[in-house]
């Protein structure tokens, strides 16, 4: 198993929860593997403080002079998304803004960063990240199609909001949030798209029903029984507007007609 496998692995232990990974660090400073070490019983025993003393040990060699400087930025990657994990966003936050430092071009860290700011409610800061992350695209640095831009719980749901770096091309899709309960790779409970069908917009124009500079925005619900409408705007919302309509429909408590979704009237 190569180093950044191994350091992946453990990524992958804290989210999946799988408790049979043996940590095999291989570095010029044995304070890699100390480090490593701490962060494996960490995500083990659910102990932050082992956590801690782990980061403490990167954040020293930082400053070394003779350190790697590859194998110091998978480690600082391996903390950052550990803090994340466990849901300590400043802290998080912090450790991307580090792997930064080595890696100014690393779009998956300027969307964490994004993540972390939206989750401490630092908005200059995400919307100042969102940029960069749509920067780096437009220059070709991005090798997906979307990034993710926020994960936050909600009552018994998880949540995952995907942002698209360009309108699909069919349904004209430009944010998609998804609502799990159970493991990351099942299937989500709900789902939620937001975009422009071109094709409304043309037949509002036509119909004079929005004006000749206005739009069709939707925003759709989605389940195992089908597919409802949550809302259309004219206006492109900022996200906090989008999200809180997702989230309003998320509450409300619908009941199934077997076509689909529909909710109780209003008494």
């Amino acid at each position: 198993m190569t180093r950044r496998a191994t350091l992946v692995s453990l990524i992958l232990l804290t989210i999946l929860g799988s408790s049979n990974l043996s940590v095999m660090a291989e570095s010029i400073n044995p304070k890699f593997e100390q480090a490593e070490t701490l962060m494996r019983d960490s995500v083990e025993t659910g102990d932050k403080k082992k956590l801690d003393e782990g980061a403490a040990i990167i954040l020293e060699l930082i400053s070394a002079k003779d350190v790697d400087q590859k194998y110091l930025a998978d480690d600082v990657q391996t903390v950052a998304q550990l803090y994340q994990s466990s849901e300590q966003p400043e802290k998080s936050l912090d450790w991307w803004r580090k792997l930064l430092v080595l890696e100014p071009d690393n779009w998956r860290a300027w969307s964490k960063v994004v993540q972390c700011s939206q989750a401490l409610d630092k908005l200059p800061d995400r919307d100042e990240a969102r940029l960069k992350v749509l920067a780096l695209n437009k220059d070709g640095k991005v090798d997906q199609k979307m990034y993710c831009r926020e994960q936050f719980r909600h009552g018994e749901y998880r949540a995952m909001v995907m942002e698209m770096f360009a309108p699909d091309t069919k349904l004209g899709t430009e944010m998609v949030f998804l609502f799990r309960k159970g493991a990351d790779d099942e299937k989500p409970e709900r789902r939620y798209t937001f975009g422009e069908l071109k094709g409304d917009t043309q037949i509002g124009r036509e119909l004079k029903t929005i004006g000749p500079d206005e739009h069709l925005y939707s925003v759709d619900g989605f389940n195992e029984e089908g597919q409802w409408l949550v809302t259309m705007m004219k206006t492109k919302p900022t996200y906090e507007d989008l999200r809180k309509a997702v989230i309003g429909d998320l509450d409300k408590k619908p009941f199934s007609t077997g076509a689909g979704m529909k909710y109780p009237k209003t008494k």
